[in-house]
């Protein structure tokens, strides 16, 4: 089987944010499997847009910090031990990252199954909100006023 939806997260001026997921299963799997992926677009330029495009040059340490340490105290509050699946997956790196939505005041992260965990735990999420990495955000972004 095959299933897919999505979930729109903002859609607001000149600005759309998606984020896609799908569930799958082909005979003879040990179990289904899933997976997510994001489309944020700027309708003025009719392109997409990354978190290069709206956070300031060397973002990626900033927000690998904050997702480890969510992520940690999400799987400690879960019972289950944080492993080094959090620290590579959610490491200092742009293309851990990719999956990612705008919403009206936060950053949404989503970390896709077996990116931060097993395939029991499923994908993982982390909301960062505008206002913890305001020195972030780029001043002439998408993430100005109204936004924020």
């Amino acid at each position: 089987y095959y299933e897919a939806w999505d979930s729109v997260y903002y859609s607001k001026n000149e600005i759309i944010s998606v984020l896609f997921s799908e569930s799958y299963y082909f005979a003879g799997a040990a179990h289904p499997n899933n997976s997510s992926f994001s489309v944020n677009y700027n309708m003025k330029t009719g392109k997409e847009f990354s978190l290069n495009d709206i956070l300031q040059p060397g973002w990626e340490t900033a927000i690998s910090d904050i997702c480890i340490a969510d992520l940690t105290r999400q799987k400690k509050e879960a019972g289950i031990e944080p492993s080094e699946w959090v620290q590579d997956g959610a490491g200092p790196k742009s293309e851990n990252f990719k999956v990612f939505n705008i919403t009206a005041d936060h950053l949404l992260i989503t970390f896709p199954t077996y990116q931060v965990g097993s395939y029991v735990e499923g994908p993982s999420e982390v909301e960062i909100k505008y206002s913890a990495i305001n020195d972030l955000i780029r001043k002439d972004g998408l993430l100005n006023d109204p936004i924020k």
